[in-house]
């Protein structure tokens, strides 16, 4: 059952690296009853972290997306780094190299 739940983790794990808070808010219209229920069958494995919350549009119709550590180790997703890192990253050398 992990070859269909790849595509829907990845794109997950695309959608978070880029959204500022690290969680994909997308609307339950945007799936289709196939996708939920592969959805579901995700979070149910501990895959998917999913959540509603406070936003612009009623919480009820809104998913908070992101992936478990689970998924990452299972998928070899790696975390996001955090922004300030990858800024130290590109503008200090590394040590030993000045």
């Amino acid at each position: 059952m992990t070859l269909p739940l790849f595509p829907l983790l990845l794109e997950i794990h695309y959608r978070c690296a880029e959204s500022s808070d690290g969680c994909w808010m997308v609307p339950d219209t945007a799936f289709a009853e196939a996708e939920l229920e592969l959805l579901q069958h995700a979070i149910e494995q501990g895959f998917i972290e999913c959540n509603t919350g406070p936003g612009v549009v009623d919480p009820a119709d809104c998913y908070y997306l992101s992936l478990t550590d689970h998924a990452r180790k299972q998928f070899g997703l790696p975390r996001r780094p955090d922004l300030l890192q990858r800024l130290v990253r590109m503008l200090l050398p590394k040590p030993g190299t000045a």
